[in-house]
């Protein structure tokens, strides 16, 4: 019997899920953490440098200036080691790389968070309806803040290096409705982002980036046991929390050159 090149890939993925030793996984946060906010300010900066402008939104923020860099951290690492111990991998937090290694498959990694940025600004965004054949649109300002996050991953001497974009936003909760008077109006309930949610988000992200860490190494597994004779157009993905294994066009984050 012929296996097709997608059913050998699956079991390869079999194989590498269900092995039950890993390597140590050692984690490093970055020391300083970037916030930029790029909300406009009311005040006049006609004869303000640069830097002091920037000063002068990040102290007019709504949310970026009450971040506490630790607490992000904090935030950080318990997202990634987490969601990595899923996957039945040993996570150590800022600790020095031992000496003896081990053999090569089971040679410790270093996963280090070269740099993280946060950006506020407002967002604009839009809600839109029909009725009789008409559109309507309903246009709003909202929070939001992006989360840039550079991730360094090394094995001995080689080094891969990855980037991961994120954000939140305010959510409105929105919808057109007709009066008995035929015009159309739009009701609407805005949630508001809170200090609480964006730390929780945090941990989300990271949790996700622990999800790529461990696809990026399934698909190289497979790669590297597969035959070479066909080109694979898509990537593996697999979910701890349901035991599933999932096809996707490309992992979320982008692998940058060294």
């Amino acid at each position: 019997m012929i296996l097709s090149s997608c059913s050998i890939d699956r079991r390869l993925a079999k194989e590498f899920i269900q092995e039950t030793k890993r390597p140590k996984v050692f984690l490093y946060m970055p020391e300083n953490i970037f916030s930029v906010s790029y909300r406009p300010t009311l005040k006049d900066t006609t004869h303000l440098s640069s830097q002091q402008i920037d000063s002068l939104r990040f102290y007019e923020s709504k949310y970026i200036q009450f971040l506490d860099q630790e607490k992000i951290k904090r935030a950080y690492e318990n997202g990634f080691a987490n969601q990595l111990k899923k996957y039945g991998y040993h996570v150590f937090i800022n600790q020095p790389i031992p000496e003896e290694m081990g053999s090569d498959s089971l040679t410790p990694l270093s996963v280090t968070y070269s740099q993280i940025e946060f950006d506020e600004y407002v967002k604009k965004t839009s809600d839109f309806g029909f009725f009789n054949r008409k559109e309507y649109i309903k246009y709003f300002d909202i929070d939001a803040i992006n989360l840039d996050s550079w991730l360094k991953i090394q094995r001995n001497k080689q080094t891969a290096l990855f980037f991961v974009h994120d954000s939140i936003t305010d959510i409105i909760d929105g919808y057109f409705y007709q009066k008995f008077s035929g015009k159309v109006k739009y009701r609407y309930k805005k949630h508001k982002m809170t200090l609480d949610d964006i730390y929780q988000f945090i941990e989300d992200v990271a949790g996700n980036h622990a999800q790529y860490f461990f696809d990026f190494f399934l698909n190289n597994y497979i790669e590297a046991h597969r035959k070479k004779d066909k080109k694979r157009y898509y990537q593996y993905h697999y979910d701890a929390d349901h035991k599933v294994i999932m096809l996707i066009d490309e992992l979320p984050w982008i692998k940058m050159k060294n």
